[in-house]
């Protein structure tokens, strides 16, 4: 079996995030519907994310993985209640969070890591946070003006703010995956390819969904779309 380096995974994470862009450019983000929806989606996961921050850094071994477990603690401290402005944004649309259902692709995008941090290493987190914050750095900042434009500054404050935070995020945790340890990068690979996988599955779940039910705007309830 071959070794998998440093760079194999980096090169790895950089491919990812470009698939990542390819479908977000088809992606229909004028539209209200479907980006009401996008935040829906972001606010299921993305309350998840200091809990998987703080359980990955309760879960690193004293004495040698001290680095990543103080970068964990930062980290969910510079991520606290933002899932709060996917609500904040779904409000100015007009919408409720509770208008649309969570999608399997959201549930696998937040139970594949619990259970890669609980049952595989803590450091799989990497994986799934290079991938995401390194297209929002690199690319997302490509959509948040056709997003504000359709929609509104007041409603693309969750998209804003990780355009420009993910930029520092995404370069502080990059020296993280220089010095990880060369057998707990298969693990990190494993995730860059689960959270592509899956993220890509969340917006073709949104997709699909508003192809369906494209009249399901701001009826109060998923019944009622439906």
């Amino acid at each position: 079996m071959k070794t998998i380096d440093t760079q194999t995974v980096y090169k790895q994470m950089l491919n990812a995030i470009d698939e990542l862009y390819g479908r977000a450019k088809t992606f229909q983000w004028q539209d209200e519907a479907t980006y009401a929806n996008w935040l829906a989606q972001s606010f299921n996961y993305v309350s998840w994310t200091t809990r998987q921050l703080a359980l990955a850094s309760a879960m690193t071994k004293p004495g040698t993985e001290d680095s990543y477990h103080w970068r964990f603690i930062d980290e969910a401290r510079e991520e606290k209640k933002h899932e709060l402005l996917c609500l904040h944004d779904i409000k100015q649309l007009g919408y409720d969070v509770s208008m649309f259902p969570e999608f399997p692709h959201t549930a696998f995008f937040y139970q594949s890591l619990n259970y890669m941090i609980e049952r595989e290493h803590p450091i799989s987190l990497i994986g799934f946070s290079l991938t995401l914050e390194g297209f929002a750095a690199t690319k997302l900042n490509e959509f948040y003006p056709i997003v504000k434009q359709a929609h509104g500054e007041k409603a693309s404050t969750f998209l804003k703010l990780h355009c420009e935070l993910d930029v520092d995020h995404f370069q502080n945790a990059l020296p993280y995956l220089q010095a990880c340890p060369t057998e707990l990068l298969p693990g990190v690979s494993k995730s860059i390819s689960l959270c592509t996988a899956i993220y890509k599955g969340i917006l073709d779940d949104i997709t699909q969904y508003q192809t369906k039910y494209p009249t399901a705007q701001r009826t109060g309830s998923v019944e009622k779309a439906i």
